[in-house]
């Protein structure tokens, strides 16, 4: 096996004595990227990550608006919770918005393959200036509720896109730092969302936060528009072979979840899927507890949030790093000792094992500490090293099955947001009934059990590697 200059391997391949190599290596789906410098790639990564930081900003941000909207607009708090965050009594509408948010980054991803990344990123992201401009002219709530779907609509694009494009510029060996830190900064972002548009509302009334948003979108629009390039490189062959004709053509977004086929990607979707389930769970119950229990305002509320915001910015920095420090290490040692190099080598028992145990029991002692009422700084510790641990988890599986599924990252994250948001839906209508019935301690020490008990997936996933390298030669749709 030799080094590319680029830094990618390949494969030596002759009829000499020696023994072949077998490598299932991704980046040699990336050739059009390999001569992209290390500053243009990131000018990219900060571009892409611009749209998401700016979409977390336009979900959270809304909330210190909802009291001002409901008395401009002349309508109920029920009604104005559809166009934001409702109370947890009134949990269907969020309900709905998880499950749209999980089912069309699937269409975005379909359109992205066939027409490319960069049209999209723009067309999408002119719907969401559309939407937010929409939303500032609103004379009534009926008017704001339709525009803010139609945002909706636009925003959820980068879900998909943002990874898609990341997989296919970063080579292998820094992939998981760049996917890492495009899942931890939008996040860091989410505490503070609420503190910019709070200030808005407050100088400048609740019309200046969709104004405020357009007017970032529009700046992000000329990025998109001169600074993007194509990252699609099958696209581009496309292209070339049909020599730029444009064929309309009927897209199935089902076809995207035949990625679910593959055992192995199956068991990494549900596994992050009982992940989401547990913490937007324990978001739930935060709310409620530290409003009611500990009796903390929106702001307050917000402020203990931050706690759990740090330990996810912690927990994805810290497995983005690790997991390029221990493929590195293996493709390495396999090299020399001229075996195969497969995904699986991105998983790490040494860091998965104990960022198991840090999630599930920083989840089973926040629901121990709501249950007996301790101090409610305790709780807000436990939070930050359950979602710390689980922010661990997520990164691994994630760069992991964008390694298992080259050239169609786009397709992979939609998989990947479909089923999380399927979790979340069913986590949003049952946990309070559940909270009710068994109580946090023990609810949360169920959770946690079950936590501990299916991580070990990622044990047979590493003892079969070989048995899914069908799963990376067969077609992608």
């Amino acid at each position: 096996m030799t080094n590319t200059p680029d830094g990618s391997r390949k494969a030596k391949v002759g009829t000499d004595d020696e023994t072949p190599v077998i490598v299932v290596d991704t980046v040699k789906e990336n050739d059009a990227m390999k001569g992209l410098s290390q500053e243009k790639k990131y000018r990219i990564f900060m571009l892409i990550t611009a749209v998401q930081v700016l979409n977390q900003l336009a979900i959270s941000g809304l909330y210190p608006a909802l009291p001002e909207i409901r008395t401009n607009l002349h309508t109920t708090e029920t009604v104005t919770n559809a166009t934001g965050k409702c109370p947890l009594e009134e949990l269907y509408v969020p309900a709905a918005y998880s499950f749209l948010t999980g089912v069309l980054p699937t269409l975005w991803a379909c359109y992205s393959a066939m027409y490319g990344r960069r049209p999209i990123y723009a067309i999408s992201n002119l719907i969401t200036i559309l939407g937010n401009v929409g939303s500032a002219l609103s004379v009534n709530i009926a008017m704001l509720i339709v525009f803010r779907a139609v945002t909706s609509v636009g925003a959820s694009a980068c879900v998909a896109l943002g990874a898609g494009v990341i997989t296919e510029v970063f080579n292998d060996n820094e992939r998981g730092r760049a996917l890492s830190w495009n899942n931890a900064i939008p996040i860091s972002f989410t505490a503070i969302s609420p503190i910019i548009c709070g200030a808005l509302v407050e100088r400048f009334g609740w019309r200046s936060i969709f104004w405020f948003f357009a007017i970032c979108y529009t700046v992000l629009q000329i990025g998109i528009l001169f600074f993007l390039p194509e990252t699609n490189l099958r696209r581009r062959s496309k292209e070339a072979e049909s020599k730029g004709t444009f064929t309309p053509r009927f897209i199935n977004p089902l076809k995207t979840l035949k990625l679910l086929k593959r055992p192995n990607f199956l068991l990494t979707t549900i596994y992050m899927g009982l992940m989401f389930f547990v913490n937007y769970a324990v978001n739930i119950s935060f709310t409620w507890a530290y409003s009611t229990q500990y009796n903390f305002n929106s702001t307050g509320v917000g402020l203990c949030f931050m706690l759990g915001t740090f330990g996810y910015c912690v927990g994805a920095f810290t497995a983005g790093s690790l997991s390029d420090r221990v493929y590195r290490r293996r493709v390495q040692e396999a090299t020399e000792r001229r075996e195969g190099v497969y995904p699986e080598m991105r998983l790490s028992q040494i860091a998965l094992g104990p960022a198991a145990f840090v999630m599930a029991g920083g989840y089973i002692a926040y629901g121990w500490c709501i249950e007996k009422n301790v101090h409610f700084a305790f709780g807000m510790v436990a939070v930050m090293f359950g979602q710390l641990g689980m922010m661990i988890w997520v990164c691994f599986l994630t760069i992991y099955s964008m390694q298992c599924f080259p050239g169609v990252g786009a397709s992979t994250q939609a998989c990947i947001q479909i089923v999380k948001n399927m979790f979340i839906t069913v986590a949003t209508l049952v946990v309070i009934e559940l909270q009710g019935a068994l109580g946090h301690g023990i609810l949360y020490s169920i959770c946690g059990g079950v936590l501990i008990a299916t991580s070990y997936f990622t044990v047979y996933i590493q003892a079969n590697k070989k048995k899914w390298e069908w799963v990376r030669t067969e077609k992608h749709p």
